[in-house]
């Protein structure tokens, strides 16, 4: 799937009240530099999914990471 936006766009899963929870403090983090969409597909998501501008993606703790690396903060998580 390739979304085509200006911006990285970080899935979740919406119906997950831990997914909410987490998403909310990674937006105060990453600010504007990331989009976050809830996760439009009737099967609950797995893990999280991280949409590149490009078409790459990226899932699970990686996706996390590479959000973080995005919006400058914590870059060192993607590096180990």
């Amino acid at each position: 799937m390739s979304i085509s936006t200006q911006k990285p766009i970080l899935f979740y899963d919406n119906d997950c009240r831990f997914c909410r929870i987490v998403v909310g403090y990674w937006k105060h983090i990453t600010g504007e530099h990331v989009e976050y969409r809830p996760c439009q597909t009737s099967v609950p998501q797995d893990s999280v999914r991280l949409e590149m501008p490009s078409g790459k993606h990226y899932t699970g703790a990686e996706a996390v990471f590479r959000t973080f690396a995005i919006a400058g903060t914590r870059r060192y998580w993607l590096w180990l």
